[in-house]
């Protein structure tokens, strides 16, 4: 099956837009070197935000420097909190129960869902670097970016959601 993506590149979709970081998406990032898609997304105009259970995935983590570097990264980037209000809960709910019987993702990521379909029609798009947790056809693919190393290869994902494939 192919998985079609709405964009040629992803710099192409992200510039003004508000960009919602899932943990797995920031970890990888550092975790390759590649701080410089931050600043590649930072000058096409991108903001970045996060909910609060993404901020507590970024902070458990047993080493204090790499707790220091992501809480200063935080603050360089200049990221915003979104907060989650009754809306959001809701639309995670309406996600929950449309997603395929053998899709099981974290509390975070039903609020991650929630936060996104609730912002998507003002341009926010999802980072995600797991793919697995926000199945078709209630997530689509706009964009990837591809981080590389020496050794391995890690994809990037930005996404929208499709309202008309939840359930009410």
């Amino acid at each position: 099956m192919a998985y079609d993506t709405e964009a040629a590149s992803w710099k192409g979709i992200v510039p003004s837009k508000w960009i919602i970081f899932d943990a797995d998406a920031v970890i990888s990032i550092l975790s390759f070197g590649q701080e410089h898609v931050f600043d590649d997304l930072k000058a096409l105009g991108a903001l970045f935000v996060y909910i609060h259970p993404v901020l507590l995935e970024l902070m458990n983590t047993n080493s204090p420097a790499e707790k220091l570097r992501r809480s200063k990264l935080l603050v360089d980037y200049d990221f915003t909190e979104l907060p989650l209000h009754a809306d959001e809960l809701k639309l995670a709910s309406n996600i929950q129960k449309s997603l395929p019987l053998k899709s099981t993702p974290s509390p975070t990521d039903l609020y991650l869902g929630g936060a996104l379909a609730k912002h998507h029609e003002e341009n926010r798009l999802l980072l995600t670097a797991n793919i697995k947790d926000f199945p078709l056809p209630i997530y689509t693919r706009k964009g990837y970016i591809l981080l590389q190393s020496e050794t391995n290869i890690k994809l990037l994902t930005l996404l929208c959601v499709d309202k008309q494939h939840l359930v009410a």
